[in-house]
């Protein structure tokens, strides 16, 4: 499937892995993908955010912070090969669906964007749904200004 993602989804994929071995995660989550996508800062799914007046550099402080309190203190993680939560790998299974839908033949950050948005069960959305941020909001934004860049 990645041969499929854009090079700026591929760029925010690998920085996920590294922020998940920074935060000293065994796994990769829906956290650590909303991570690398801010890390990838100049990628479309976060000028949207930004467009719709999401503060990222707070929205990376609470996520940092969600994700420090439920991981275990000096937990070493020495793989690179670090293993993919199934709310994450489900969430990019959904970015496919998302480009499909927007009749886009490569995955670009937008479409993952979408698809973390699409889980309510993760605290990326909820953090996002705080600031007044949806799928909803988020797809529409995507439709009217016709966006499909990186």
């Amino acid at each position: 499937m990645n041969e499929k993602f854009s090079q700026r989804l591929n760029y925010a994929l690998a920085f996920s892995s590294e922020e998940a071995q920074r935060l000293g995660s065994d796994s990769m989550g829906i956290e650590h993908l909303m991570l690398g996508l801010i890390r990838e800062k100049e990628c479309t799914a976060i000028q949207i955010l930004i467009s719709l007046g999401v503060n990222i550099k707070e929205l990376k402080k609470l996520i940092e912070n969600s994700v420090k309190s439920t991981t275990k203190p000096n937990k070493k993680v020495l793989s690179n090969n670090i293993p993919i939560f199934k709310q994450a790998y489900r969430a990019l299974k959904l970015s496919y669906l998302e480009a499909k839908a927007f009749r886009s033949d490569v995955i670009r950050t937008e479409h993952l964007l979408l698809a973390i948005l699409r889980d309510e069960d993760n605290i990326v959305t909820s953090l996002l749904k705080q600031s007044g941020i949806t799928y909803e909001i988020v797809h529409e934004h995507i439709k009217v200004k016709n966006i499909h860049l990186n």
